[in-house]
């Protein structure tokens, strides 16, 4: 079963049925209705992909009655609006290799026709707490890696705790930190980023800690470090492995009392 994300759904829900297995769509009609959402149906592609461009914003698409084939890559396409395209499920037929096929296509779950109805729950509002989390973040994708990314944002967002975040350069490390930022009680903070590999060991240390006047040749005034700058919001430090030991030695200590002298 899919773990529902920890950030809510905001407005109302939505869901758009593609009915052709009319047992299906009204099974999944009557959970999600019962539930609160909002569900329209229909049994036409290209009416459903037309709905998607209107100013309402994006549903959550559910396919029933389709195949592997129908529910092809240029379809799939076909439901972006700019640069999103909208969470779908597909409630279809389970036998051998559908649903893997399905999910190779783009679709992003699939449930047998037999589905449990908290299961479709769950899985929906995954799936739009999802598009949500896309919205706030900017981080946009559909492999199960961006999934995991999105997933983790929503869990530390709300957390105050020291977060390391990996990847190669240029792999987005930076927006992840703003998005946990976006999304955490310290959003209406300061969100100050420093590249620690871009500075001399006695500047760096000035940068991070701040500065007296005259604490070396050219300090001529007091100087806030971005300790101090970032208080109460977040403060992004990249490349921290580029910095010198003695330098790392000194970060620790104040990430881990939360304070410096």
């Amino acid at each position: 079963m899919t773990p529902a994300l920890a950030l809510p759904v905001r407005g109302a829900r939505s869901a758009l049925i593609l009915s052709r297995d009319p047992d299906a769509a009204s099974r999944v009609s009557g959970v999600l209705t019962d539930a609160g959402w909002n569900v329209a149906s229909t049994d036409s592609l290209a009416d459903l992909a037309d709905r998607l461009h209107r100013p309402d914003g994006l549903p959550l698409v559910v396919l029933t009655g389709v195949s592997p084939e129908a529910a092809g890559r240029e379809f799939l396409r076909g439901l972006r609006v700019g640069r999103r395209r909208p969470p779908v499920l597909a409630v279809a037929d389970l036998r051998r290799g559908v649903a893997e096929e399905l999910r190779r296509l783009g679709v992003d779950e699939v449930l047998g026709r037999d589905f449990d109805p908290e299961e479709l729950l769950l899985v929906a509002r995954h799936l739009l707490g999802r598009l949500e989390l896309e919205r706030s973040t900017r981080i946009l994708g559909r492999s199960r890696a961006i999934a995991e990314v999105l997933e983790k944002v929503a869990q530390f967002a709300p957390v105050s705790s020291t977060v390391l975040i990996e990847g190669e350069s240029g792999t987005g490390k930076e927006l992840v930190a703003r998005a946990i930022h976006d999304l955490s009680p310290r959003a209406g903070r300061p969100f100050v980023a420093v590249n620690c590999g871009g500075f001399t060991e006695t500047l760096l240390e000035s940068e991070l800690f701040g500065h007296e006047r005259g604490a070396f040749t050219g300090a001529v005034a007091q100087r806030k470090g971005v300790f101090e700058q970032a208080d109460r919001g977040t403060l992004f430090l990249d490349e921290v492995g580029d910095m010198p030991l003695p330098t790392q030695v000194r970060l620790l200590r104040a990430v881990e009392d939360r304070a410096f002298l």
